[in-house]
């Protein structure tokens, strides 16, 4: 005696087609297969399995048993002596199980027969017999005919391959393993952690709950993840892949997809092709890496990323920008309060409107800010960084150069770094700050500030004023490389430059040589060398400081100074 499996066995398999595959129908499995058959009375049946490739029926072994675990009939040593087993006539209708042992010591293979008396086509298709269930251990697999399977409920670690045909494979709510194989398959997973593979062909796949791991593989597929948190990838062609409830990794592949997150924070990566990525509620990432690529996310559905292989400006409702990759690429912001964070090489960020906070990291990157609450965000030595700014702007640590941008009358600060500050076209303020700076006003009437160190200030076109307001000393002399006799302004800070009346210098001040030649003099220029001099003794005993250099040979007079 022996006890038949009571779990209902493994799968209730319905055929969708006749079979006209000539040598039977595949079956892949390894360990032992039980066939439940109905046998209709009067008729003799003759069953038998080949090796797949090798009509070798020596690696199978098969025992009929009846319903109450009575051995009928084993392996005969008739056709191709072994691996088959014929069953007489039975004088009433009768259930049978049949269990095929599979003795190659590895899953293999196989074209299983069953023959009747009835033209003995080799079929599991004809009423005679109706193959109801299925039991395997190991794994267990269709041919080339579409065929229809359904786990029952309470069986446990099943793998089911679907082979040629149409499938339909249905798991239960244990773990599953389907293959769906080659043609147009239908998988449902049911409940447990299932992994399901469409294979080629347009499958159709639904993991149902628990947290699947789905692969579409070849074909336009429509993949449904159900509830919980799934892992699906689309491979080859134009997919439909849904998420729905839980945290899930969507995965598009090769192909133009359609990804749908629902609810849940998911991840939609589109891969290669025009892919259309839809989040849904929860706060969802977005992979993209084609221009082709379209985001839908509406309002209120969550706090979303993209993150970027290319170029790519945030669309509506999306609120932050992570470029990766290694490539020198750009990111833009939308209307919203954006963080927009570069890679490793050199990005431009611009956070457009809305108080955007940038981060570019390593590379030399470029920040465009038009609001007053935008931030750039720069670490130590990771690039020379430049904020182009359309407002007001002080550099923050790290940045290196400001550009003023428009035709608005601007402010620009420097930080404690080796500042350049650029002006646009409007009438500028740029301060350098600490740092050996280099200041171009560029055009308009602007006022320059050098600051503590060594500046080099150009004024560029217009009227433009030099300002000096620091403390004086021999790391502290600036270079003004176009000072203009006909149009520009120096003016001096009066509790810098002491001693002096508010008010234009008086002539009786200013001298040209190469040192003071009389009492009152105390701004001196160097005609020959274009060093201008501090004195505030004149030809009292404190020495002459040095503050600023200018071009050689220029007509400098009084009027040139200014004190405030």
């Amino acid at each position: 005696m022996v006890t038949i499996p009571s779990n209902s066995y493994l799968a209730e398999w319905n055929p969708l087609t006749t079979d006209g595959y000539a040598s039977g129908e595949i079956v892949d499995f390894d360990g032992e297969a039980w066939v439940r058959l109905d046998l209709i009375a009067g008729v003799p049946y003759y069953l038998y399995a080949v090796s797949q490739g090798s009509f070798d029926t020596n690696q199978t072994k098969f025992e009929v048993y009846s319903a109450s675990g009575t051995l009928l009939k084993s392996s005969s040593g008739g056709f191709l002596s072994g691996g088959s087993a014929n069953i007489a006539a039975l004088p009433a209708d009768q259930t049978v199980f049949v269990r095929i042992t599979n003795t190659a010591g590895a899953p293999t293979a196989f074209d299983l027969y069953i023959e009747s008396s009835e033209g003995w086509s080799p079929s599991f298709y004809t009423a005679d017999p109706t193959v109801h269930e299925i039991t395997a251990t190991g794994r267990f697999g269709f041919g080339p005919a579409s065929n229809a399977v359904t786990v029952a409920a309470g069986v446990t670690g099943t793998q089911i391959w679907g082979g040629f045909g149409d499938d339909k494979i249905t798991g239960n709510d244990s773990v599953d393993q389907l293959f769906g194989g080659q043609g147009h398959d239908i998988l449902n997973g049911q409940g447990g952690t299932d992994e399901l593979w469409g294979g080629a062909g347009n499958d159709t796949i639904s993991g149902g709950w628990g947290n699947d791991r789905i692969w579409g593989g070849d074909g336009a597929d429509r993949i449904s993840g159900g509830g919980d948190s799934d892992t699906i990838r689309g491979g080859a062609g134009n997919d439909y892949i849904s998420g729905d409830d839980g945290i899930d990794y969507l995965y598009g592949d090769t192909g133009d997809d359609r990804i749908l997150g629902g609810a849940g924070n998911d991840i939609l990566d589109g891969a290669a092709g025009k892919d259309t990525l839809i989040g849904g509620l929860g706060d969802d990432i977005y992979v993209v890496s084609s221009a082709g690529d379209t985001i839908v996310e509406a309002a209120g559905e969550g706090a979303d990323t993209v993150r970027s292989y290319i170029t790519w400006t945030l669309g509506e409702n999306i609120e932050r920008l992570e470029l990766l990759g290694t490539g020198n690429i750009n990111g833009i912001g939308n209307s919203l309060a954006n963080t927009l964070t570069g890679n490793a090489r050199s990005n431009t960020l611009n956070g457009g409107l809305g108080n955007d906070t940038m981060s570019g990291g390593l590379g030399n990157d470029i920040y465009i800010v038009s609001s007053t609450g935008d931030r750039a965000i720069e670490g130590a030595n990771q690039g020379t960084d430049t904020v182009r700014s359309y407002i007001d702007w002080t550099l923050g640590a790290n940045l290196e150069r400001l550009e003023l941008m428009g035709t608005g009358n601007l402010t620009g600060n420097g930080n404690t770094l080796n500042n350049t500050l650029v002006g646009n076209s409007g009438n500028n303020a740029l301060r350098g700050g600490a740092g050996n700076d280099t200041l171009n006003g560029g055009t308009g009437n602007d006022k320059l500030f050098g600051g503590v160190g060594t500046d080099m200030l150009t004024g560029g076109v217009g009227s433009d004023t030099f300002v000096f307001d620091t403390p004086l000393g021999s790391t502290n002399i600036d270079k003004i490389t176009d000072y203009n006799v006909a149009q520009d302004t120096i003016q001096l800070e009066n509790s810098v430059f002491t001693g002096l009346a508010n008010g234009w210098l008086s002539a009786g001040a200013f001298h040209t040589g190469s040192a003071a030649h009389d009492s009152t003099d105390r701004i001196i220029y160097n005609k020959t060398t274009g060093d201008l001099y501090f004195d505030k003794d004149g030809l009292g005993g404190a020495a002459a400081t040095k503050f600023a250099t200018l071009s050689p040979g220029l007509a400098m007079t009084a009027g040139e100074f200014l004190i405030v």
